[in-house]
């Protein structure tokens, strides 16, 4: 039986409660709507997997200190913003069986209050003892949202290539991974050549991450409303990709002709027939052990031995989306 996150991030459990207090500080807020709105982004019974990723790096490269509690708090401060960010421009209604900010409050509210979750992350990482954290954070986020306006421009175009769409992943998901593996290693006292491949890692999670995640939105098995937002909403990802390079002639006519017109059963049905998804979960998982090699300089410890675990199980958690 698979392991769940919560299982594998036993080993820094403690120390992702002390975040956790942390991030409730960081959204306290005496303004009765924003408490409101704070409360409700609480409950989604969020992984925090890129907060554990942080702890854990810093734990196998010599220990964690207070440093990292404010980089862990502030990475899931920042995915918690672009969440925000992702459902106003999705118009999604719905994300982990629970109604989207934008959906109770509208899209000025969830905007807004994404805005917040920034403001808030860089004002933790300006106040704390990690040198360098927040322009590393800042360019993290500027990252991010250059991922976000290529897939946004690339909306409804089938001739993305795949080294685009892992370039736009690699920015998009995976740069927040990789800084959190990054940063964590610096302020543990990591050389740079460990500290990088750290954030080579991280990388690696991310991209395999955000491949299975596009697979889980075809064919996962997670709440009904939470799938197949990515192609009702125009989002290329790599199983279409590979979908559409596998099928020729009339096959690949009415998968594009399907996509184009928002025909997302149709679209389903094709891309999970070419096969498609299988070769995206092979990829994953290729891409997950060349990640995985990364960790090998690292001493024997709890905390490597749950870095690797995690890569090994970032199929099954992305496609386990509502745990």
């Amino acid at each position: 039986m698979t392991a769940t996150i919560r299982d594998l991030l036993l080993p820094v459990a403690d120390t992702l409660a002390r975040v956790e207090e942390i991030i409730r500080g960081c959204l306290s807020s005496a303004e009765e709507r924003i408490g409101e709105i704070e409360r409700r982004s609480l409950e989604g019974g969020a992984k925090r997997i890129r907060p554990a990723l942080a702890l854990l790096a810093g734990a196998a490269c010599g220990g964690i200190r207070d440093a990292h509690l404010s980089l862990a708090a502030a990475a899931e401060l920042i995915h918690m913003a672009t969440l925000a960010h992702d459902d106003v421009i999705d118009a999604a209604a719905v994300r982990r069986g629970r109604a989207t900010l934008n959906a109770s409050w509208g899209n000025s509210v969830a905007v807004l209050y994404g805005d917040y979750l920034l403001a808030r992350a860089f004002e933790l990482l300006a106040g704390g003892d990690g040198a360098g954290l927040l322009p590393a954070m800042v360019r993290t986020t500027r990252e991010v949202c250059e991922g976000e306006l290529y897939q946004l421009r690339r909306r409804f175009d089938i001739s993305m290539t795949e080294a685009e769409y892992r370039e736009m992943a690699s920015k998009k998901t995976a740069s927040l991974f990789a800084a959190c593996c990054r940063q964590g290693a610096e302020l543990a006292g990591a050389l740079p050549r460990l500290a990088e491949r750290l954030e080579r890692f991280g990388r690696g999670f991310g991209i395999a991450f955000q491949i299975a995640d596009d697979c889980a939105d075809v064919a996962g098995t997670g709440n009904d409303k939470d799938r197949l937002k990515d192609l009702e909403g125009g989002r290329v990802t790599l199983p279409l990709i590979k979908a559409l390079a596998a099928l020729t002639g009339g096959s690949r006519e009415r998968l594009a002709l399907a996509f184009r017109e928002g025909k997302v059963a149709s679209c389903r049905k094709e891309i999970i027939l070419s096969g498609a998804v299988d070769a995206c979960i092979e990829e994953a998982a290729a891409t997950l052990e060349s990640a995985a090699s990364e960790l090998s300089p690292l001493p024997d410890s709890a905390a490597k031995a749950t870095l690797r675990a995690l890569a090994g199980d970032t199929l099954a958690i992305a496609f386990r989306r509502n745990e």
